[in-house]
């Protein structure tokens, strides 16, 4: 990939508060039906945007892992504001790809060309559906193993406070719509209430992560039903230009074999002309040369 693409990518997403960024920034878009390289080129920029989703699903990642090991109120603040803006950027670039895909598809069924162009179209575009499904997978398994990790660091900060705490308990509070008010109240009837205090600010705080990342996960699955479906409205257009390309090549072979009996009809036509042009050539000369003997003997 090239590295001023992707900077250019980054660029377009400077300021996400302004509408005209939503656009993607410096990538032009292009219609892929009119040639060949138009195309090509749309799978160049669609790669970038997706190697772009892949780079912000990793620092999604490495900020989850951070605002763990925070511990002071304004690093928390700080990571989770900056995590949140990645996650909106990364949405709006998802959202971007799939469109795009939209648009690629339907010019694939509108372009023309001999096979040869079909099947490169079709394998460029089938490996940008497969590239951006896993890139989808993985930012999936990256917010179901965060929320995970959230979760044990709730369940740890309880027991701190209140060590004979159940399992079915925990749940309760860690599931609950109400989880904050319910974790508030256990732990303020805790014997270790100084501890509670501090307990409760990161519990807060690490409960509205959590249904951040449930939020991201349902819309992590909208977007990839979304895919699943475009791959299967795909492969339905394959098999059908599949099977008009077979019915093209029968007719092909058809063609070719009534072209060969043409063929060998008109061979055998001029073999017929031949052998008549020869006996009446061969008639022509005998009865001359009857009549010249003829008369040469009278």
């Amino acid at each position: 990939m090239s590295r001023d693409r992707l900077a250019g990518l980054k660029g377009g997403y400077a300021n996400l508060d302004d509408p005209v960024t939503l656009e993607l920034g410096s990538v032009q878009h292009v219609d892929p039906a009119n040639s060949l390289n138009n195309f090509l080129q749309e799978v160049t920029e669609v790669e970038d945007v997706i190697t772009l989703f892949q780079q912000n699903v990793r620092r999604i990642q490495e900020l989850h892992a951070n605002v763990l090991d925070a511990f002071s109120e304004e690093q928390i603040t700080s990571i989770g504001n900056q995590t949140d803006k990645l996650v909106s950027e990364t949405f709006q670039l998802g959202n971007n790809i799939k469109e795009r895909l939209k648009g690629m598809a339907l010019a694939n069924r509108k372009a023309t060309g001999g096979p040869g162009q079909v099947q490169i179209r079709r394998n460029k575009y089938q490996a940008l559906q497969e590239k951006f499904v896993e890139a989808i997978k993985n930012y999936q398994v990256v917010e179901h193993e965060s929320r995970t990790r959230y979760r044990e660091r709730m369940e740890r900060q309880y027991r701190i406070v209140k060590p004979d705490a159940s399992e079915e308990e925990i749940s309760n509070v860690l599931d609950a719509d109400g989880g904050n008010q319910l974790f508030a109240q256990a732990l303020m009837s805790s014997s270790r209430s100084s501890e509670a205090r501090e307990v409760l600010k990161e519990v807060q705080s690490r409960h509205d992560d959590i249904k951040k990342i449930e939020k991201s996960i349902a819309e992590l699955a909208r977007l990839f039903g979304e895919m699943q479906t475009l791959i299967t409205l795909q492969d339905e257009m394959i098999h059908q230009i599949d099977n008009n390309m077979e019915s093209t090549v029968n007719h092909g072979y058809e063609a070719n074999k009534q072209m060969d009996q043409a063929i060998v009809y008109a061979q055998s036509s001029r073999k017929k002309k031949w052998c008549l042009f020869i006996f009446f050539l061969l008639l022509i000369i005998t009865i001359v040369l009857v009549v010249y003997f003829t008369q040469f003997h009278k």
